[in-house]
């Protein structure tokens, strides 16, 4: 359960790949979701860039436009590593998804005590930050006079006609929800996830000999 909780927050930075026995058409799709979500966010990285170089120094507004940009920029970044670290994470989260399965019943008590401490925690964080994001793409359009749009960012065309209206707004949400996908709290917790779980099997693997000799 909290394997599926974590893949299901982290989904939109794609910092989960595919198991080793996925074929080759589920690769080729994530590998290709992957490359179009990170054009996605760049493609917003674009119109915050030309509202900062045309800004009318206003000064919250120039603070709200660096810190989007500096939160837009880290989303392909990440992605980025996670895609360069392609092989080692998926080799370590093969490891630790057949260490799950194969667990006998007090390893998996193990387990589900750890879990059952952090839940509390992780899910309160993770429904903060995706209830933030949401606030942040919905309302605020809502309860800001000139602002249409979850972000600030203009463009050099007349956006205030449908369709282009919709798909801008569609657009920059899935961006954010994308930024705050990526720099959720379990997002950021996710190499702590595989190290934790690689250091318990390695502390299972060093308990072994001693608990075999024990039984003799």
């Amino acid at each position: 359960m909290a394997v599926a909780f974590l893949k299901v927050t982290i989904a939109l930075c794609f910092s989960w790949p595919p198991p080793k026995t996925a074929n080759k058409f589920q690769v080729i799709c994530f590998k290709t979701l992957r490359f179009l979500l990170c054009m996605n966010v760049i493609i917003l990285i674009v119109p915050v860039t030309y509202t900062l170089y045309y800004n009318n120094y206003d000064l919250p507004k120039i603070t709200k436009l660096w810190c989007l940009l500096g939160a837009f920029t880290q989303v392909p970044l990440q992605i980025s590593l996670f895609a360069l670290q392609y092989d080692r994470l998926q080799n370590v989260i093969s490891e630790m998804e057949h260490n799950f399965k194969c667990a006998k019943i007090h390893e998996k008590d193990i387990y589900q005590q750890y879990a059952d401490k952090c839940v509390p925690f992780y899910a309160g964080c993770t429904f903060a930050v995706f209830l933030t994001a949401i606030t942040t793409s919905l309302v605020t359009p809502l309860i800001t006079v000139d602002q249409i749009f979850p972000t600030e960012a203009k463009y050099p065309f007349n956006v205030k006609h449908e369709p282009i209206k919709t798909l801008i707004f569609v657009h920059q949400f899935i961006v954010i929800w994308q930024c705050f996908s990526t720099r959720s709290t379990i997002a950021d917790k996710t190499q702590f996830m595989i190290l934790w779980t690689t250091g318990l099997m390695e502390v299972y693997a060093c308990a072994w000999p001693a608990d075999h000799l024990m039984d003799a």
